[in-house]
């Protein structure tokens, strides 16, 4: 089988959404206070400097940080989606996610319960310690900086961002965020410098990790991408799904194909809806090169079948031809 070239490959990872950190979305109906409590599936208590976090339509809206009795409330705050949900995040722990739409769409300031599991192999996090230390005037820049980004003004949230970690030099979040901005105004040196801060600040915010993985991976630095997105994976396997497709394609280009077929396959786990069929062309792709004929034929007429008028479509039944000739090792 024709091996596909690192170039293609890479352009099909970022068919994904970027993993570092979620999409934009635009502001406008959400202008209300949610709350609820976290709770541990054991009954033991809260454990301190729980950040609970708020997505809507795919994009963090909002984090804020439980007390010690385990409630939480976020401030007012605007949403362009009423698909929303709600999640925990410390380290050690794994987080049920409840679904914020019904309060959303009813007016209701309370979601009910999050509830956390210990998980002992989790050693990431979402959102910095840090940031519980950050003074106001931080917070704030901060704030104004996430609402921006919401609206698609990087620059402007860059500013914001900038004047946080200004005020607060300990900001891995902030430095985080400015890192993101940075890469929607193509600023790329900048942005990895924001990303660096953010990891020497904490080293196991996991979002840094992801980014310089897959700005590596556009440079076709696999080894260097490997090397970040691995780490990414290690720290936090749940919260960046699309991280095990690139981290595959890296891992591929690498011809590490034990380690590629893992991360393709819990890619394959993670995308339920089959928004990124190139998941399974690369699995197929893998499979050949292992001599899994079979294997790579069916995972082939898979992405096929969910990308039927895609442009490669052509090139890819012909390969299936070819691997009907092929025979079995």
């Amino acid at each position: 089988m024709k091996v596909l070239g690192p170039l293609a490959l890479f352009a099909a990872s970022l068919l994904a959404q970027r993993g570092g950190g979620p999409p934009s979305a635009n502001a406008s109906s959400l202008r209300f206070t949610l709350g609820g409590k976290v709770a541990t599936d054991d009954g033991s208590p809260v454990p301190d400097r729980v950040a609970v976090l708020l997505y809507c339509g795919g994009a963090r809206i909002a984090v804020t940080y439980a007390n010690a009795e385990g409630s939480f409330a976020f401030p007012q705050m605007n949403s362009a989606s009423s698909d929303c949900e709600v999640r925990a995040n410390r380290e050690g722990y794994t987080s049920s996610i409840v679904s914020a739409t019904t309060a959303v769409v009813g007016g209701s300031p309370d979601i009910g319960s999050v509830v956390i599991h210990k998980a002992a192999q989790m050693e990431g996090v979402t959102s910095s310690t840090t940031s519980a230390s950050a003074p106001k005037e931080a917070k704030k820049s901060f704030d104004r900086g996430i609402a921006a980004s919401k609206k698609g003004k990087p620059d402007e949230a860059a500013k914001e961002f900038d004047a946080a970690v200004k005020a607060y030099p300990q900001y891995a979040d902030a430095w985080y965020e400015l890192g993101r901005a940075r890469l929607e105004m193509k600023a790329d040196d900048p942005a990895r410098e924001a990303f660096a801060r953010a990891m020497e600040i904490d080293a196991k915010l996991t979002g840094p990790w992801v980014e310089l993985g897959l700005m590596a991976g556009q440079k076709h630095d696999w080894a260097e991408s490997a090397k970040y997105l691995d780490r990414a994976l290690q720290l936090d396997p749940e919260d960046y799904p699309t991280a095990w497709f690139a981290d595959a394609v890296a891992n591929y280009n690498l011809k590490k194909l034990d380690v590629a077929e893992t991360g393709v396959r819990e890619a394959l786990k993670r995308d339920a809806q089959h928004a990124n069929p190139k998941i399974e062309y690369v699995l197929g792709m893998i499979l050949g090169d292992k001599g899994d004929y079979p294997g790579a034929a069916a995972a082939l007429q898979a992405y096929l079948k969910y990308a039927p008028n895609a442009p490669d479509a052509e090139r890819v039944r012909g390969m299936l031809a070819s691997l009907a000739n092929q025979p079995a090792k």
